[in-house]
């Protein structure tokens, strides 16, 4: 399979985990059933602690790892883990999902581009996913588009970019001549937020002056 197939293949991965992450809202149900309010409000605080613990053993086993890109990645989780409104557990959530997103896109995009490139350009493709993930919500009838939910997912898109350039990894030089350059990758990610601008008006009445 060629890497380009691949990296178009991790795109699509990704764009199912967004579809996958709306529709969990009938798993959180199911948990507070079966554990309770005060224990399902643990689970994405667990599940975070869980994707940290696998990095953190993956910095001790590959050495080679940039300290401070780790540590601004669990601070930006603990951060987006306290942000939402304790009323809504469920919201936290976003944080281990979209952390474990954005180690697929950097897969992705790193047949493209390198570096601190590649963090950026991971960082910004992982948010506009939680945009969309946001515009979902907006149509689905038993979900609302959030504000704050943006906030959480970029969190967690940031969190995750970090926590892959500090482990360094899918690191592989750029092939000649495949791939795009950081502006034209950039250009891509922000025409992706204003061509989403109508459906955001449309889902929620905001019009920019």
């Amino acid at each position: 399979m060629s890497l380009a197939l691949l990296s178009w293949l991790h795109y699509l991965l990704a764009a199912a985990l967004v579809v996958l992450f709306v529709n969990t809202f009938d798993l959180w149900v199911w948990l507070l059933r079966v554990l309770g309010p005060a224990q399902a409000t643990l689970v994405p605080f667990a599940a975070a602690a869980l994707i940290f613990l696998w990095i953190g053993l993956e910095a001790r086993r590959r050495g080679g790892f940039v300290p401070w890109a780790l540590v601004a990645a669990v601070l930006l989780a603990v951060w987006g883990l306290l942000l939402p409104d304790p009323q809504f557990p469920a919201k936290r959530i976003h944080i281990p999902q979209y952390i474990l997103l954005a180690l697929v896109v950097r897969r992705g995009l790193a047949r493209h581009v390198d570096g601190f490139g590649l963090l950026v350009m991971t960082a910004l493709a992982a948010a506009l996913f939680g945009l969309h993930d946001e515009l979902i919500q907006g149509l689905h009838p038993r979900r609302t588009f959030g504000t704050a939910d943006l906030e959480v997912n970029a969190l967690g898109a940031l969190a995750g970019s970090l926590a892959g350039h500090g482990l360094g990894l899918f690191r592989r030089p750029v092939e000649d001549g495949a791939g795009w350059p950081h502006a034209t990758g950039l250009i891509a990610v922000l025409l992706g937020a204003v061509a989403a601008y109508p459906l955001i008006a449309g889902v929620t009445g905001w019009v920019f002056h």
